[in-house]
């Protein structure tokens, strides 16, 4: 999944990976790039199941964007995560 979001007059996507499993361990890559395709942050998220490693994962973007601040996505501080 990607969603663009614009941030103090730039663009930065959100990339939330297919999760993958390693032995018994769901996990899924979230991470925010700037217009250039710089890496801002990256996290991987872990889950007992690819249901619950995507919902974390999204959770974290949305509270991690929200602490950060002054995103806002189709014009709105709604930011469209779960």
């Amino acid at each position: 999944m990607q969603r663009q979001f614009q941030y103090e007059g730039g663009d930065r996507v959100l990339s939330v990976s297919e999760p993958q499993i390693d032995e018994d361990t769901w996990s899924v890559n979230v991470r925010l790039e700037d217009a250039s395709g710089q890496t801002v942050w990256e996290h991987v998220i872990y889950g007992i199941d690819e249901v619950q490693a995507t919902l974390l994962g999204l959770h974290f973007a949305k509270t991690r964007l929200l602490d950060d601040g002054g995103y806002r996505f189709l014009g709105g501080t709604d930011l469209m995560l779960p």
